[in-house]
């Protein structure tokens, strides 16, 4: 369902480097040991666990920072290939597993670029399907080979991509897998359409995937298809023919949308879909629609084995499935990052009560920020300080909104 994701941290440089769980890197001059600066004058360290890293980026002048977290959750829950099922119980898993390792909340993790759609095992080859798929809403597709082994047609849309592979070729499996994706890097598209997926908080919310479901299906109503089993040459009819063979041909509809009106173009599209349907052994694009619609219904309401005799463990994701709004995650103090989860739900820092005085410092940290601000600015700005703050103040002040 999802694979690929790249989210904005919300956290301190400080806070992960002093992470157990991670261990940065940096590029280095090997006979100088300086680490070295890209060529937008970025200091980037990097820390690699499964398939996902997290990257810290200093610019070295002005000192801006940027933090996120990119890679493939599909690949990381399942040791480095995507081409298996990823259940929606998977998806909760993999999250979860992430924010218990970087000890960050679920809502620390802001989403700016997401692929999301599924695997199928179709009875049509792969390779004729691909054949079959002429544009997307009138525009052409870019072609990605995988080294002989099949390749992707791409359709590059301003603000998401269509992705349609054959991902069978793509790691050789023995039978075929079709892979069918959106990929969104512009966060408007959902905004558009009232679909609230902003963190790592909304992935968890079983809601967010029948509206993502009602995204990819009608991306497939969009799409131009033929019929690889249509025979141009044996209709007799040469006008059927003739608007046959020129809707087979990608680029004649983005010339026919130049010449003509929009009236024109949209009779000329319906026009060529009928005579699809009317020369096709049945509704190639209806079928696509089911096989990919119902394979995002299974893998969304699958649901995690119960314990037996033989597997006495209930999984972590488990509260998901019988309760409501339940997420088993650890919560961390945060500015010192120590444990929380045993303190009342809505604590964020370490109880004094707990942990003794030394505790009441983390709470401070934040609270005397404020204060100071407060003493410097006092009464309103004709413009918003914050752009104007040194980065480890702008990413502290965020923890406490």
């Amino acid at each position: 369902m999802i694979d690929y994701i790249k989210t904005d941290i919300q956290t301190t440089p400080e806070y992960l480097l002093s992470n157990p769980n991670l261990n940065f890197g940096a590029k280095i001059n090997e006979q100088t040991g300086e680490i070295l600066k890209n060529r937008h004058g970025y200091i980037t360290r990097v820390a690699q666990f499964g398939a996902m890293q997290i990257s810290i980026s200093t610019n070295a002048q002005t000192n801006y920072t940027k933090i996120e977290l990119s890679g493939s959750i599909h690949k990381h829950i399942q040791q480095g290939t995507n081409s298996a099922d990823f259940t929606y119980n998977d998806i909760c898993t993999a999250i979860l597993d992430i924010c218990d390792l970087i000890r960050l909340q679920p809502d620390k993790f802001i989403i700016r670029h997401i692929e999301y759609g599924v695997n199928i095992k179709p009875v049509h080859s792969p390779a004729n399907l691909l054949k079959s798929i002429i544009a997307y809403k009138g525009k052409g597709y870019e072609i990605r080979e995988y080294k002989g082994n099949g390749y992707m047609k791409r359709f590059c849309l301003s603000q998401y991509d269509v992705k349609i592979y054959d991902k069978s070729k793509q790691y050789n499996l023995p039978f075929d897998v079709l892979r069918y994706e959106l990929k969104v890097f512009k966060m408007q598209v959902f905004a558009r359409q009232n679909i609230h997926l902003q963190t790592f908080t909304d992935l968890l919310n079983f809601d967010t995937y029948t509206q993502l479901h009602a995204t990819l299906i009608e991306s497939i109503g969009n799409l131009y298809m033929f019929d690889y089993r249509i025979n141009t040459a044996a209709i007799k009819n040469r006008l059927h023919r003739l608007v046959l063979t020129e809707g087979m041909n990608t680029e004649f509809w983005a010339k026919y949308r130049t010449a003509h009106s929009a009236k024109g173009y949209k009779k000329k599209v319906q026009r060529f879909n009928e005579l699809v349907k009317q020369y096709a052994p049945d509704n190639l694009q209806t079928y696509l629609l089911n096989e990919i619609s119902n394979k995002w219904h299974e893998l969304q309401h699958s649901t995690p084995n119960l314990p037996n005799v033989e597997n006495a463990t209930v999984t972590n994701i488990y509260p998901l499935i019988v309760g409501k709004n339940i997420v088993p995650i650890k919560r961390y103090c945060k500015t010192c990052g120590r444990e929380i989860t045993n303190q009342k739900t809505n604590s964020v820092f370490c109880s004094e009560k707990l942990y003794g005085p030394d505790a009441k410092r983390c709470r401070n940290i934040l609270s005397n920020l404020k204060r100071d601000e407060k003493r410097k600015y006092n009464g309103p700005t004709l413009f918003d300080i914050d752009q104007y703050l040194p980065p480890q103040y702008w990413n502290l002040k965020q923890l406490i909104k």
